[in-house]
């Protein structure tokens, strides 16, 4: 009986190892010549299954596919990264976070506003085409994520600050899916929202927050924001969702009491209707995942 679970045990002991191997071993990339595309395996076995590894021959290789038509000369296409003592050497190629957003939507203008002569912080694109005869031109576009921001230092840092932020809003998003958002900031951390709006309407804001000593930006600051996201279909963009632009926001008081410090803080954007002029906000450009390209050394490689 004994012999028989020993067998039993080694056998199950096998059929496990075997099984690893194998998943192992079809894990492994290939690595080949040519134009073909090179997956990997089973994204069970693999952190990032999506990533994309683009592999480019060295300048002097001869065979990177020299064009006949080009005069026989192959493209440049310096990817070792390291210079002639072997040392990290970037050879002219850089790095950058494509998800960091390079421009802002936000402007002054008195667009949508029932009174033409007031204008407010607008956050969209008049250079969006009308998509019907009962859509004006301008709205807003697809994957926005828009900012504009108050911030203030406080006196009495070691002290506690209630902030209470009013506003007038006209906001006009694809219901569910696009955004607009009154949100604050701690140290070190991310946006937190007090409200958010969605689908058509002009509402009265009203929110507000607590700061402890500890969670004051930079130590003495608290930073509160207005802010627009949109997801990656149904806007003016495509013209599935025609609208008057992700939001207006006027006539915005913060209030702030820190300790003996009690004030009000009003803008209501009449600086002459310029595009640039935001008073006492500032249009701010939201944050990407991050840049973490780097030279790495080391790696279980036949080229160190």
């Amino acid at each position: 009986m004994k012999s028989h679970t020993f067998v039993c045990q080694f056998f199950l002991l096998l059929l496990m190892v075997t099984l690893v191997f194998s998943a192992q071993a079809g894990d492994r990339p290939r690595l080949s010549l040519g134009g073909e595309v090179i997956h990997g395996g089973s994204i069970i076995f693999n952190k990032a299954g999506g990533d994309t590894i683009n592999l480019m021959a060295a300048s002097n290789d001869p065979t990177n596919n020299a064009d006949p038509r080009d005069g026989g000369l192959e493209p440049y296409y310096d990817g070792d990264f390291e210079n002639a003592f072997g040392q990290p050497d970037w050879n002219g190629w850089t790095h950058y976070d494509i998800t960091q957003p390079t421009e802002s939507h936000w402007n002054v203008s008195n667009y949508n506003q029932p009174d033409p002569s007031n204008h407010a912080a607008w956050c969209g694109d008049i250079d969006l085409e009308s998509c019907h005869d009962d859509d004006p031109a301008g709205g807003y576009g697809n994957s926005w994520h828009e900012l504009i921001e108050f911030r203030q230092t406080v006196p009495y840092p070691g002290s506690i600050s209630t902030v209470n932020v009013t506003a007038t809003l006209i906001h006009d998003s694809e219901p569910g899916y696009d955004y607009t958002f009154l949100s604050y900031r701690f140290n070190g951390q991310l946006f937190t929202d007090l409200q958010s709006w969605d689908d058509r309407g002009t509402v009265s804001v009203t929110g507000s927050v607590t700061y402890l000593p500890n969670e004051y930006i930079d130590g003495a600051n608290i930073a509160v924001y207005f802010r627009f996201k949109s997801d990656h279909w149904g806007s003016d963009e495509g013209c599935d969702y025609p609208s008057a632009g992700g939001c207006q926001v006027d006539d915005i008081d913060v209030h702030i009491v820190n300790g003996d410090f009690d004030a009000h803080f009003f803008e209501d954007f009449e600086h002459g209707g310029d595009p640039e002029e935001f008073g006492i906000w500032n249009v701010e450009i939201p944050p990407g995942v991050g840049d973490f390209a780097k030279i790495w050394t080391g790696l279980q490689d036949l080229d160190p």
